[in-house]
């Protein structure tokens, strides 16, 4: 139901958090800032159907995706 995102970081930084299905629509949207730090970013996916999405996480200068499988 809850998906965490670790991330490690020196700095204090702000990010932006989407989730698409397969198709690109966008299921969830959230802008985060962080303090400097390890942190652990909890993204909430009890509302999501079963299926497979994109998780994509960026900042002003970077973004990865990661595929995540929703399955209950």
């Amino acid at each position: 139901n809850t998906v965490y995102i670790q991330l490690k970081d020196k700095n204090s930084i702000s990010l932006n958090i989407t989730i698409t299905d397969l198709v690109g629509i966008k299921v969830f949207e959230s802008k985060v800032a962080l303090n400097n730090g390890s942190r652990t970013v909890p993204v909430d996916v009890t509302y999501l159907q079963e299926g497979i999405y994109l998780l994509r996480v960026s900042d002003n200068e970077n973004t990865f995706t990661r595929k995540i499988v929703i399955k209950r």
